[in-house]
């Protein structure tokens, strides 16, 4: 057992002045999904799940959190942020500034529970909540539709990104990947057996 150990996921709350369907309800909705999963289990190491404020006024609520835990022992971090708009080509993103590996693990992990998700890793440093623990020396990226990349985002930051605006909202692309966003977590989180 490792219960000083941290396996983290979080994502971030906020929206800019708009509902945030996907930017990034379906984040917030995704670790609430893995916490109901996720909570009635033991572990080898401690999951912990975080819902972030303010990522959107420049990853605020996610730099405070690594400045008051600089001594935590991090095994990894996993962000979640916008995940339910793929353009239709079931792609999504997996990147970091310099984490690879977990980049790796992570997408080994979408192939086994994300039911057809194809991935992309990348190493961008794109900007959301990861950057405040890779900032704080801590192994972190971050999972979001590759839509960015591919297609661009039409609704992103605004009035459109809605569960209203129809066709938007991918419901079954937004479930897969939170099915690989558990698998990951239980896999380095290290479940322990039913006795």
């Amino acid at each position: 057992m490792r219960p000083g150990e941290l396996v983290i996921v979080g994502a971030h709350y906020d929206s800019v002045g708009n509902p945030g369907a996907n930017d990034n309800g379906s984040g917030t909705a995704a670790i609430m999904e893995a916490a109901q999963v996720l909570g009635a289990r033991a572990f080898e190491a401690t999951l912990r799940i975080i819902a972030f404020d303010n990522e959107e006024g420049g990853l605020v609520g996610s730099a405070a959190y690594v400045d008051a835990h600089p001594n935590d022992s991090v095994r990894c971090m996993l962000n979640v942020d916008t995940i339910a708009q793929d353009g239709g080509d079931h792609k999504l993103s997996i990147d970091s500034s310099n984490h690879l590996a977990m980049e790796n693990q992570v997408a080994a992990a979408m192939g086994r529970y994300g039911q057809g998700i194809v991935t992309v890793v990348r190493q961008t440093g794109d900007m959301s909540d990861h950057l405040s623990f890779e900032s704080g020396g801590f192994t972190a990226c971050e999972v979001y539709n590759n839509d960015w990349w591919d297609h661009g985002d039409p609704y992103i930051h605004g009035a459109g990104d809605s569960v209203d605006t129809p066709g938007y909202i991918n419901y079954a692309f937004a479930t897969k990947v939170t099915r690989g966003v558990v698998g990951f977590l239980a896999e380095q989180a290290v479940l322990v057996a039913a006795p």
